[in-house]
């Protein structure tokens, strides 16, 4: 009864163990793609903001002639 009861303690210790591993995991996954994300965000509104400074130069040379 007491072998059991170890060996049923011993599964539950090597599944959490698991289970924390993979959690890790998935925080390790979730904070990369949101890094990612993070930075192709930049990376549009510094092209976007590239654009808007282009085109409203663009414009003023327009205006000024």
């Amino acid at each position: 009864m007491q072998e059991e009861k170890t060996m049923i303690q011993r599964r539950g210790a090597e599944i959490q163990s698991t289970q924390s591993g993979f959690n890790v995991f998935l925080c390790a996954f979730a904070v990369q793609y949101l890094l990612s994300c993070s930075i192709h965000a930049c990376m549009l509104s510094s092209d976007l903001k590239i654009k808007i400074m282009l085109q409203m130069s663009i414009e003023q040379h327009q205006f000024e002639r």
